[in-house]
């Protein structure tokens, strides 16, 4: 369900943003909604949520006939995926929906987008920094808290929670984190 949502929501968010900037132009012609080529490069997607978006995706670029280059896959490297969306900017994209590899790595690439007008949505992960039209993601201090509910609710008596963490270099991870320790009245050892 995630995956369906922030795919879909992506998508139309920048079909609808240059849709609506084609027929604002002053320039006195249009662009058909079949013409709006929308560049997207993934961090990765070989698990069941990426393998899912991608599919939510294609059927929502179908639907709304949006022609879409990609996904590519950096395969974790944020070198090669900077290198890749420079390659999808000379391509003619109209638009870039991207799922960083690094939040902080990506802000020079989001800056050459933004030079070239292109705008850009960031999905599941967030930039540190950078200008993007939209960042579609969970809320994953919630996630944390739910977690640390889950546990708490199903647990017995006082005791000790061992929270294993993600990478913390990972937005999602670090907010997964802030977000468990958010229930009082529990002693959390952290690895």
């Amino acid at each position: 369900m995630k995956s369906r949502l922030i795919g879909a929501t992506a998508l139309v968010a920048l079909a609808g943003v240059l849709a609506t900037a084609a027929l604002a132009g002053g320039s006195g012609h249009t662009q058909k909604a079949a013409t709006i080529k929308i560049g997207v490069s993934l961090a990765g997607y070989s698990t069941d949520f990426w393998s899912s978006y991608v599919a939510f995706e294609k059927a929502a670029g179908t639907k709304y006939g949006v022609s879409l280059v990609g996904p590519i896959s950096s395969n974790g490297d944020a070198g090669k995926q900077a290198t890749q969306i420079r390659t999808l900017i000379s391509q003619g994209v109209d638009a870039l929906i991207i799922n960083p590899v690094d939040s902080a790595a990506i802000a020079p690439t989001l800056a050459y987008a933004a030079s070239k007008h292109i705008p850009v949505v960031s999905v599941d992960v967030a930039p540190t920094k950078g200008k993007v039209y939209m960042i579609v993601r969970a809320d994953n201090i919630l996630y944390g808290q739910a977690a640390c509910n889950y546990i708490g609710s199903h647990s017995k008596g006082a005791g000790h929670v061992a929270m294993l963490e993600g990478d913390l270099a990972s937005i999602n991870g670090l907010d997964r984190k802030n977000g468990f320790p958010l229930l009082t009245g529990w002693v959390f050892i952290v690895r």
